[in-house]
């Protein structure tokens, strides 16, 4: 009992409100509850407890339940109250019991006379002696000992039963009899008049039970699940069944026995599910009705949020004013709820009305749906109707299908998308369209980054005449085949043109060879296609962005690079017509990256994104994003690199397309989860994106093999870390992609490695070679990155030489993760040479750039090497709220307004572990331990006193 009580969420007041009632009638002060609410709310589990609370306390307890299918039986109710008694009684004890004014209700119960039934109904013709007698014959049960009188919807109970109710409850001044009833008074009944009366006594006492909170929603799924559900789980429970324990069990029961675990990807499962118990009470209601109002029912199911009149009428094939009408009805028997468009009563309603209806009718009616929204309502609206019928090669269907696609991919709604594609390649389209529909489901799923591109794009070209068609299939078909790894095959497809469709070329041709060109520069050899491509993208031509790259490539002095490269943002359109994975603008902004012309590259990126997502081109905008968060994380704007990188990679898997945009936000996130010290998130990261092992020898995967190599030094695998580096470093050779501005920082982490693997000659040479080259090439960043590895390898005066200029050539540099290593490295150094002072204020700046930024290794590093060099020092992180990183700041501040842990991770689109791990830097600066004084710190920090009354809302 003790723990029924325990598990009995949200009525604790009800539960109070038993106890006061049952102590007042064991001491003779009789009275009525009563417990109100809407069917499933627990008002018969409360009577129930009532019950065991009453026999737990010396009660004895009578009980009974109203029924619809007995109102009309006389005296039912009271029978089931009395009968038990009478019936266990030794005969003495009920003649003691019938003594007295009893007797006027004996001949109630005289079930031996012939003509009962008849007599029953008779005993009404002298209501007011029955009534008396059964008054007393509850008083002399009582007693013996306190009564409860329980009786369960009430508001079924047949009227001689309810007068006998109303009579007792105005006689209960000193006598220990308590009465508890439920009532639904949603539910109208002949009735519910009497039942009124008989609850007026200023004896009772209501309650109207309240569904339950999100709480107590989150609680039940936790026991009921015997797991933590997911967030939006919980917040799909609780507006799925509106807080209904009843409905929420149900749902649960439901869901356990079809398999559906407790996250976000299983809500729409969790959508359609309709629980045999509920089924059973909403078919109950809806028998009683008319079969035109069970038909709008269904449709109002089918149309869901658009289910205003006139499309509920066109679904039901009823006429407007029946349609009314039927409404009306449907109201009437607690449904619909009052209000246009038509909404059912609870959302779990709806669910069950949707899957109860038969499987043809269900098909037919979402087509008539389609067809009645289509003119109101976006095509997307009407695709999903028919994404649920059966196929029956409608060519209309298949039109609207493709439009819907369309749309979708404009939206960047890529999944959508494939669906629409593949409900219109079921239909089946023409023969003739056949082709399109599988170009463009191949395309779709190319943007989803779906394998079964491949195949489909393969499919259309083979099945094709169609020149243009052909044309725009192998842009796509080559793409494909590029993020599938499959890089040979991809330019054989974009560079077998002229044979195939003649010399004429068109957007689509340039763009294919363009691609097959930069291609081959990715993945390396094929030196005589790379030079036919690149014929037509020497300056002045159509492709500027790609001679940049390829100048880029063959150690052309920055400044002259740099000029291309603006030269191609300057002519390339803002967004191109076909969506290409590497478009003009980005190749040419990738390139002024390697130039240290970061803001030009930041600008014409994120003007790239802009355009490219208002157009619906997913390749580039993924591809424009990936540069721009490796760009962030370069200029030391690690939180937005972060997120930048994770939206990308969002739903990405091993079977995934890998497209150009994929590993490059992988690399950046591996970097980003390194250098703010989350190493295990990193390694986890690797293995979901099933990059943990093999990857292919392409340049879009070169800064993620550099990124998995330095993961591997930090976690203390030297020397398979420093191996990997070296592949890159040999791969990069053999393939022309060692430009100085190709990955500077990684070199750097090869020589040491060498150095501290034993083989100082080798790492001392590459850092020599690296400062030959990036000299010659001229940007800051690669030059400063091999000073600095040149002076730490050769130490001394000539190495400090070479970190103070190293020092020089980033000051007022945007590279401020290189300049935040660069200083830590040159205050390291002076303290070696015995410059303290200058050594202190170097190493200064490193902690202050390393935690405004959020470089956690970094500032442990140089808050280690300050404390060597006699500076004074603070906690790690400080203690004051202005060494809050931005990522920091975000996360606690939406801690401080009261989110949880999972809805901070799906606001700013990070893991609930990132979350968890920001929270701790936080807590740690602010010096604080618990999340409740979050609210004080912070207004601390911004200068203003906290609100009392807040701060107790908030640690309560």
């Amino acid at each position: 009992m003790a723990y029924e009580l325990r598990r009995f969420l949200e009525r604790k007041r009800e539960i109070d409100l038993v106890r006061g009632a049952l102590d007042g009638a064991r001491h003779g002060r009789g009275g009525v509850l009563v417990f109100e609410g809407a069917s499933g709310l627990g008002k018969t589990s409360l009577l129930r407890v009532t019950r065991e609370l009453a026999v737990d306390s010396g009660f004895q307890v009578l009980h009974a339940s109203g029924s619809e299918f007995e109102q009309g039986f006389p005296w039912g109710v009271a029978r089931q109250l009395l009968e038990p008694v009478l019936e266990s009684e030794s005969s003495e004890s009920v003649t003691k019991l019938w003594a007295g004014p009893a007797a006027l209700a004996e001949s109630l119960f005289n079930y031996e006379a012939v003509n009962y039934v008849q007599n029953s109904a008779g005993q009404e013709n002298d209501l007011h002696a029955i009534l008396h007698g059964l008054y007393w014959l509850c008083r002399r049960i009582s007693e013996r000992q306190p009564l409860l009188i329980s009786i369960d919807d009430a508001q079924w109970m047949d009227a001689p039963s309810l007068r006998f109710i109303g009579y007792l409850v105005n006689r209960l001044e000193g006598v220990s009899v308590e009465v508890a009833l439920t009532n639904s008074p949603a539910e109208r009944t002949d009735s519910q008049d009497l039942l009124a009366a008989a609850c007026s006594s200023p004896h009772t006492k209501f309650s109207r039970l309240q569904p339950l909170s999100m709480h107590s929603v989150r609680e039940m799924c936790t026991e009921r699940l015997a797991c933590e559900p997911n967030e939006s789980f919980v917040r799909a429970c609780h507006a799925i069944t509106e807080g209904n324990p009843l409905y929420l069990l149900a749902l649960l029961e439901d869901a356990v026995s079809h398999g559906i675990e407790p996250r976000e990807g299983a809500i729409p499962r969790l959508r359609e599910l309709s629980p045999r118990r509920l089924s059973l009470n909403v078919l109950r209601s809806m028998n009683r009705l008319p079969d035109t109002a069970v038909e709008l029912a269904g449709a109002i199911a089918v149309l869901g949020a658009d289910a205003e009149p006139r499309h509920c009428a066109t679904v039901a094939g009823l006429e407007d004013s029946d349609a009314v009408a039927m409404a009306g009805k449907l109201r009437d028997a607690r449904i619909l709820r009052h209000g246009v468009p038509y909404t059912f009563l609870r959302p779990i309603v709806r669910q069950v009305v949707y899957a109860e209806m038969p499987a043809q009718a269900r098909h037919a009616a979402h087509y008539r749906a389609a067809r009645s929204l289509m003119g109101t309502a976006a095509v997307t609206t009407a695709a999903d109707h028919l994404c649920r019928t059966e196929p029956a090669a409608d060519p209309w269907v298949s039109s609207v299908l493709r439009t819907a696609a369309r749309k979708a991919i404009q939206g960047l709604e890529r999944h959508d998308a494939v669906r629409y594609l593949h409900r219109a390649l079921a239909e089946p389209p023409s023969e003739e369209d056949s082709p399109r529909v599988l170009a463009e489901l191949g395309a779709a799923e190319l943007r989803s980054r779906e394998p079964s591109a491949v195949e489909h794009l393969l499919e259309a070209l083979w099945r094709t005449t169609d020149r243009e068609l052909q044309r725009a299939v192998r842009l796509d078909l080559g793409q494909a085949l590029a993020a599938s790894g499959r890089n040979v095959e991809a330019v054989d497809v974009l560079t077998d043109l002229d044979a195939v469709l003649g010399p004429d070329t068109c957007a689509s041709d340039r763009h294919a060879r363009a691609f097959a060109s930069l291609l081959t520069h990715l993945t390396g050899g094929r030196d005589a296609v790379a030079t036919t491509g690149l014929s037509c993208m020497r300056a002045g031509g159509p492709f500027r962005g790609h001679a940049a790259a390829e100048a880029l490539r063959r150690n052309v002095p920055a400044h002259r690079v740099a000029r291309l490269a603006v030269s191609a943002t300057a002519h390339a359109p803002e967004a191109e017509e076909q969506d290409v994975e590497l478009p003009e603008r980005a190749v040419a902004a990738w390139v002024l990256m390697h130039c240290d012309r970061y803001h030009e590259a930041e600008t014409v990126l994120s003007e790239l994104v802009q355009h490219a997502t208002e157009g619906g081109q997913v390749l580039a905008a993924t591809t424009a994003q990936g540069m721009r968060s490796a760009l962030l994380l370069v200029t030391g704007r690690l939180d937005e690199a972060e997120s930048a990188a994770r939206r990308i990679l969002r739903g990405h898997d091993p079977d995934s397309l890998a497209i150009a945009g994929v590993p490059l936000a992988a690399a950046t996130l591996v970097q980003s989860l390194v250098e703010t010290d989350r190493v295990k998130e990193a390694e986890e990261l690797l293995e979901q994106l099933g990059m943990a092992n093999e990857l292919p020898e392409s340049l879009t995967y070169l800064p993620l093999r550099q990124a998995r190599g330095r993961l591997r030094i930090v976690q203390g695998m030297l020397e398979e870390g420093t191996q990997e580096l070296l592949g890159c470093h040999r791969l990069a050779t053999d393939r022309g992609w060692d430009h100085p501005g190709a990955g500077p920082g990684y070199l750097a982490d090869v020589a040491h490695g060498l150095m501290r693997l034993g083989d100082s000659d080798a790492g001392s040479r590459l850092a020599h070679d690296e400062v030959a080259r990036a000299r010659a090439f001229g940007a800051a960043l690669p030059l400063a990155v091999a000073l600095r590895t040149c002076g730490e390898l050769l130490g001394g005066k000539a190495g400090l030489e070479q970190l103070e200029e190293a020092d020089a050539l980033l000051s007022g540099q945007p590279q401020m993760l290189e300049r935040t290593r660069t200083l830590l490295s040159l205050g390291a150094a002076l303290r070696r040479a015995g410059h303290r002072s200058a050594a202190r204020q170097r190493l200064s700046s490193a902690v202050e750039l390393a935690g405004r930024y959020g470089a956690t290794r970094i500032e442990k590093v140089a808050h280690a090497e300050l404390r060597l060099a006699g500076g004074r020092t603070r906690h790690l992180h400080g203690c004051a709220g202005k060494q809050l990183t931005p990522a920091e700041r975000r996360v606690v501040e939406k801690a401080s307004s009261g989110m949880s842990n999972k809805e901070i991770s799906r606001t700013l689109f990070v893991t609930v572990k990132t979350v968890e791990w920001h929270l701790s830097q936080a807590y740690s600066k602010l010096g604080i331990s618990r999340r409740s004084e979050l609210h004080q710190a912070l207004a601390a920090e911004n200068g203003t006193a906290p609100d009392p009354s807040s701060m107790q809302s908030k640690a309560g």
